[in-house]
């Protein structure tokens, strides 16, 4: 470890070109190999003299060996180069404020860089990953959140709206500022053309994005969560379609983790050619890509109900309250499979996908805590009894438990001696881990004194029904599926005791009718006779 913090210090000390200089950054590339060496690379963010550094490194690769079509750069230069790429790849790609706050600044100069000088290829290497990462950046500079909002529709519509630093859609030459217009101009129609009638008048099936598309949308997500803090700068972005953005963006993620499902079912399909190991693998970092775009889009609306309330607005939005119902229907499963695998080899897979369970969980308690239409209870639960219980899949039960048991304060982790429940500590560590514990107390808003009781009395009607499921379930084996169903009926219990009656009435009835029936005689007793 002394090793690798000696390197830093010899980042800003090396001569450019030099093979010291390539050691140093072969030291640090080394370490964005792993988690805990990602981790540890993420401390240049505190360290603005190591990203200057870094920069230097890339305009003393150009300028040395600069890119010409009858010559390329040596395989010194070209090795530092893409080795410094990756390093700024790490930083780039972390979702933390800190991070994006450290290197959003050099966006611009680095994307002349990289775009000016691309030894290599490769679409899949360095550089061109991080001129992805950075894209969206480059776009708020030039065009601020209105612009960036626009661009996200683009993508969100299925539009491979990369900008280049000729400032032109790579998909078919359009100038970007015909597409997204004039930033300074807040002008809805031009969402509400690209998306709105498409998701308000008709069913928008969704699109599959491009890898390069849900990166760029990452980063403008995240930075779009960032600035939308500021309650004028979410003001904007509500009036200018954000909310359509986000609907189309939740459809979109919920058609890909729902393909993502179905990979075993192709892996193991007799007949099909292909490697089993390298096709989950890349199934696996997918559904990471996915979850890393979900949680700021996620954020960010949370910030655009929020100050819906703040306005005093009634919401009635039932196509979005089913997008994230339907969302959440792909997510919680795979969140119970990760819980479920005590020796889960990808820790931050689970926690991404408790945190984004939790973000479902935060949006979609604005209905029943406001009282906005349509009842989030009472949608639920009559699109689950459209058919008769017994007719329930896992993910829909999966789904159902999973949010109830987010919506209610949770009883401590810490307060479990025996048979802890499996969720109950990436739903301690998750938000705040992936985001920061402020940012947790904000997304925990329906935790707050007297919002438990307006959401229990919106539950109360429907105590009976869910009572129904809780028998139905009973007799599952799944200890996740168990460890949902006695963590949800000791919140409710702790709030009060008849509730917790009347969920747990069928089940004692269930059981009492079950041991007054006249046993059947065994097959040894039958033959006796």
């Amino acid at each position: 470890m002394h090793l690798k913090i000696n390197a830093i210090d010899r980042l800003t000390t090396s001569s450019p070109s030099s093979e010291d200089l390539l050691w140093v950054v072969w030291q640090l590339c080394g370490l964005a190999r792993s988690d805990c060496g990602r981790q540890a690379l993420l401390a240049l963010v505190h360290f603005p003299e190591a990203l200057s550094a870094l920069i230097a490194i890339l305009h003393s690769v150009r300028e040395s060996d600069p890119v010409a079509p009858n010559c390329g750069a040596s395989p010194l230069n070209l090795t530092i180069f893409h080795s410094t790429a990756e390093i700024f790849e790490v930083i780039v790609s972390d979702s933390t404020a800190s991070s994006l706050g450290a290197w959003i600044g050099h966006a611009k100069e680095l994307h002349r860089v990289l775009h000016s000088s691309s030894p290599g290829s490769s679409k899949k290497d360095a550089p061109a990953r991080l001129l992805d990462w950075i894209d969206a950046s480059v776009v708020y500079h030039r065009s601020g959140a209105i612009g960036l909002l626009r661009y996200t529709a683009i993508l969100a519509s299925g539009g491979d709206a990369h900008m280049a630093s000729t400032s032109l859609l790579a998909s078919d030459g359009m100038d970007v500022d015909n597409v997204i217009g004039d930033s300074s101009c807040t002008d809805g129609n031009i969402i509400e053309n690209m998306l709105g009638k498409r998701i308000t008048e008709k069913d928008f099936p969704g699109v599959v994005l491009r890898d390069s598309s849900v990166v760029q949308l990452t980063t403008a997500f995240r930075i779009l969560a960032f600035i939308s803090d500021n309650s004028a700068v979410t003001a904007a972005l509500y009036d200018e379609g954000a909310v359509m953005v986000i609907h189309a963006v939740l459809i979109n993620c919920r058609l890909m983790l729902e393909r993502s499902s179905n990979i075993y079912d192709y892996l193991v399909d007799e007949g099909t050619e292909c490697n089993s190991t390298s096709d989950l693998l890349l199934e696996r970092n997918r559904e990471q890509t996915l979850l890393d775009l979900l949680i700021p889009c996620l954020v960010l609306l949370i910030n655009l109900l929020q100050k819906l309330k703040e306005a005093k607005e009634q919401h009635r939005n039932t196509k979005l309250v089913n997008a994230l119902l339907q969302l959440h229907r792909e997510v919680s499963p795979k969140l119970a499979a990760c819980a479920a695998d005590v020796s889960y080899p990808y820790p931050s897979f689970a926690l991404g996908f408790q945190a984004a369970c939790h973000l479902l969980v935060s949006a979609l308690a604005c209905w029943p805590v406001y009282g906005w239409t349509p009842g989030l209870f009472h949608f639920l639960l009559d699109s689950l009894h459209a058919t008769s219980v017994l007719a329930l899949g896992p993910k829909e039960i999966c789904s159902l438990l999973c949010l109830l048991n987010d919506l209610f304060a949770e009883e401590g982790v810490w307060l479990w001696e025996n048979g802890t429940p499996t969720l109950s500590v990436l739903r301690t560590l998750a938000v705040r881990t992936l985001l920061v514990p402020k940012k947790e107390k904000e997304i925990n808003w329906f935790l707050q004194a007297g919002f438990r009781e307006k959401l229990l009395a919106q539950l109360n009607p429907h105590l009976s029904k869910i009572a129904q499921i809780i028998l139905y379930c009973s007799a599952s084996t799944l200890v996740v599926i168990q460890d949902m169903l006695r963590v949800f009926i000791i919140r409710i219990a702790s709030i009060s005791a008849d509730n917790d009656s009347v969920l747990l009435r069928p089940m004692i009835l269930w059981i009492r009718d079950r041991l007054s029936e006249e046993l059947p005689l065994s097959d040894l007793d039958s033959y006796k006779r």
